[in-house]
């Protein structure tokens, strides 16, 4: 098995010196290059509604990361009274080395879905719930909670920008013989869908055993057009690296 690990920077490179460490040859590409969000609904121009919130949803750790940026940067603190939730443990985690609050996540899946779950076992009808997430994230949380008319507030943290595949990349990519891919977003699924020529999605691309994270991710890798799919349940690099030893 050799691999090539695309979840985004510092987790994708720590992943693959674990791998390389274990004798499974792994290379990291990361598809995006992130910036902090300068949008009409970001942290900047919406600073103030982080202290009015009740539940303060994070997506991701890069949601936490570029947070905290801003803060630090206007020497402001993380609100202490609302209820956080995180899309999954490894967020969480993170979240933990700033605020010293309990925060509660899906135990099962990191999915949307999953915290949706979660998030219905109270009574939040009165909430002020705060999304923080990056611009042209996945809306699902976002359209299920607008469409049962919870009072919500959208807070864009960060974006992303696509990095160029071009055939010399993908000549290097096949030279190296990798044969596995670690993907841990749709956007990368789709972008690769777009973005490489038919001759090596089929010779290559498509041949390639996939792991990806959860099974909406795993649909849309089978409908793409990938067949040898294994699907991870968590995002976080020890699951991850599990999940790989089990089918080296």
């Amino acid at each position: 098995m050799k691999i090539l690990v695309m979840r985004p920077s510092p987790e994708g490179e720590k992943l693959v010196n674990i791998l390389n460490k274990i004798g499974i040859l792994s290379w990291h590409f990361s598809l995006f290059n992130f910036s902090p969000s300068s949008s009409l609904i970001s942290i900047s121009k919406k600073k103030h509604e982080l202290y009015t919130a009740d539940i303060m949803i994070i997506f991701s750790k890069r949601s936490v990361y570029y947070t905290n940026l801003y803060l630090n940067k206007n020497n402001l603190n993380w609100p202490l009274n609302p209820d956080y939730y995180a899309i999954g443990k490894g967020t969480a985690i993170f979240l933990e080395k700033y605020i010293e609050k309990k925060i509660l996540f899906p135990n099962d899946e990191e999915s949307s879905e999953a915290l949706l779950d979660l998030l219905y076992e109270k009574n939040i009808s009165k909430a002020k719930i705060i999304l923080l997430k990056g611009e042209n994230g996945r809306k699902l949380v976002e359209k299920k909670l607008l469409k049962n008319h919870f009072n919500i507030s959208i807070i864009e943290c960060y974006k992303k920008s696509f990095k160029t595949i071009d055939s010399l990349l993908i000549e290097k990519w096949r030279s190296y013989k990798i044969n596995t891919l670690i993907i841990t977003s749709g956007d990368i699924l789709n972008k690769l869908n777009d973005t490489i020529d038919c001759f090596n999605k089929n010779e290559w691309l498509f041949r390639c055993k996939i792991f990806v994270v959860g099974s909406r991710l795993g649909n849309i890798a089978r409908k793409i057009g990938w067949k040898d799919i294994v699907i991870s349940n968590y995002a976080n690099n020890e699951n991850l690296l599990k999940i790989i030893q089990k089918h080296n």
